[in-house]
């Protein structure tokens, strides 16, 4: 049954992705191009890619095709202005591989005009399409890849590649901050994926199929440093120690800029020795620390504070923290999940524990994102319920850890949500028991930091009936699904036979617009148990939100007769 959902989400995609280029709206074609005069002054600028662990995951294949460059933060990707750089052959990239500081060089001495950058937009292959790769194994793969985007894993044992799909690739995944090119000068970037977190499943079963949220991040490698550091092997999981810990995940983590909660800046997760290294991470000639969080299943939580970075330190020059470090083997998880759908349903959750302590703020310990067709985990989530070990860094001697209970009790979360243009909301604290399953999350809805605008409109469906009872109408922004509504059966039940859809989305006014609010509408319908036979897709449009709400009509069209 799986294996026919995705065959027709595959059909859909294509059909969708095709329809979006001959509209016009926008992709990685093109040389480097520019509607501005061709400039007298360039630098060059190199960009590398680089990833969070995938700890679930044999692999994580992406297909890259081109990189664009824009000065303005506020241009959608159909306006003018950008600079558009494609790569002569798309390069395959396995992000399980880029951890510990390694990373894959994809875009080399890029000569850009010299200015203020403001905007970029890294564009993958449709998952769908036909492949672009050499269709002989990529190295470090035993069999060739099925899809231009795939998540390689074991289901029940057996390996399985499952298509990662990209919602609306031919808008690029937007990337946003500020860098300077210079004359003559040369820029070193690295892009830092997250597919451990990112990469997020939306049909469980023996058939996984997963949906890329990318929340993209980019470094500027003169400006970076590393912490490096182990794991006593001791307590990681292998043959001899059967009863370990397992699925480590290391955090540098500093204040949000209210100083009201911790951020993470890098991940990483260990090698089979059990060392890690954080690396790259924004490091300056004043000097910058880093508290370190230490997660794994079956193990306690491990704090060490203070941790200094030195700008210029790499993998082989980094900050030491020391002897390896000796968690807690403690096996009392419990899992949770919402008990019903949160808003949007684009939103991704923090669990956070808080030192005791009167200067304490939380830190992040898991994080994962919601279904964005269910507003719900696809499989609960595990949680600890043993104590904080806490130390402080001792310029590379043995750190003493202390346990310590987090202020919210054994067992205890507090829990945060938050969505691509959306306010941060806090559910109730959650406790479990060990052994405890699915202890209740309240769901809570967000509000937009902007607007809400009205995204509103008609699903009309064709006559004769098609007896649709399944599909979902989505609303996507710059590479990220933000939100989407159930037409089918047990949602609005518009996909039968059509009606009025609305989506409450951040947007602008007319006196105060918000840049860059485009969003990517589709929808999909299908009839249960005739997948094969009955599938709908509606013609995608793109709703402009920048300067209030936005009407836009969807017309489903059977494409499998």
């Amino acid at each position: 049954m799986k294996a026919r959902v995705s065959w027709h989400l595959s059909i859909f995609l294509m059909f969708l992705f095709s329809l979006f280029i001959l509209q016009g709206c926008g992709g990685g074609s093109g040389g480097s191009s520019s509607s501005s005069p061709a400039p007298t002054q360039n630098g060059n600028v190199s960009v590398t890619l680089t990833d969070a662990p995938g700890l679930e995951y044999d692999h994580v294949w992406i297909t890259v095709k081109d990189i664009w460059f824009h000065t303005s933060n506020a241009a959608g990707p159909q306006e003018a202005g950008w600079l558009k750089y494609p790569l002569s052959s798309p390069a395959t990239i396995d992000l399980v591989d880029l951890t510990n500081g390694k990373m894959a060089n994809v875009f080399t001495s890029l000569s850009l005009p010299v200015g203020n950058y403001q905007q970029i937009r890294l564009f993958l292959a449709s998952t769908e399409d036909p492949l672009v790769v050499n269709p002989n194994p990529p190295a470090g793969q035993s069999v060739a890849l099925k899809y231009n985007n795939e998540v390689d894993l074991q289901v029940n044992s057996s390996s399985y590649q499952a298509p990662l799909t990209i919602p609306n690739p031919t808008h690029g995944i937007a990337l946003f901050g500020s860098f300077q090119v210079t004359a003559g000068g040369a820029l070193h970037l690295a892009i830092d994926f997250n597919a451990g977190e990112d990469v997020v499943k939306t049909i469980s079963g023996l058939n996984p199929e997963f949906i890329l949220k990318p929340r993209l991040a980019y470094f500027d490698l003169d400006n970076v440093g590393a912490i490096a550091g182990a794991i006593d092997p001791s307590v990681i999981q292998s043959s001899t120690v059967t009863n370990g810990g397992f699925n480590f995940v290391i955090k540098a983590e500093e204040l949000n800029a209210s100083g009201t909660y911790h951020i993470i800046r890098r991940y990483t997760t260990t090698a089979s020795d059990g060392t890690f290294v954080l690396y790259p991470l924004p490091a300056s000639t004043s000097g910058k620390t880093y508290d370190i969080v230490l997660r794994g299943r079956n193990v306690d939580t491990v704090i060490i504070k203070s941790v200094p970075v030195t700008k210029g330190t790499t993998p082989q020059n980094a900050t030491s923290l020391g002897p390896a470090i000796l968690m807690n083997y403690d096996n009392t998880e419990y899992t949770a999940n919402f008990s019903g759908p949160v808003s949007p349903t684009g939103s991704w959750s923090s669990f956070c524990q808080t030192l005791p302590g009167t200067d304490e703020v939380p830190y992040e310990i898991r994080l994962r994102h919601v279904n964005p067709y269910t507003g719900k985990f696809e499989d609960p989530i595990e949680l600890s319920t043993g104590p904080i070990s806490v130390g402080t860094y001792n310029n590379g001697s043995a750190i003493t850890l202390t346990a310590k209970n987090p202020a919210e009790g054994l067992g205890g979360y507090k829990v945060a949500l938050d969505a691509y243009q959306f306010t941060r909301a806090y559910t109730a604290n959650i406790t479990g028991q060990p052994g405890q399953q699915n202890v209740p999350i309240a769901p809570v809805s967000l509000s937009a930091q902007q607007g809400p605008n009205t995204l509103s409109g008609q699903l009309n469906v064709p006559a004769p009936n098609l007896g649709l009872d399944r599909g979902y109408i989505l609303a996507s922004r710059d590479g990220i699904i933000v939100d989407a509504i159930n037409a089918g059966a047990g949602g609005t039940g518009i996909m039968a036979s059509g009606g009025a859809y609305s989506f409450a989305l951040p947007g602008g006014s007319a006196s105060s617009p918000l840049p860059g609010a485009f969003y990517a509408l589709h929808a999909i319908g299908w009839k249960i148990g005739s997948k094969l036979t009955t599938l709908s897709v509606a013609i995608p449009r793109v709703a402009d939100l920048r300067t209030g709400s936005d009407t836009v009509n969807l017309d489903m069209l059977k494409v499998v007769p």
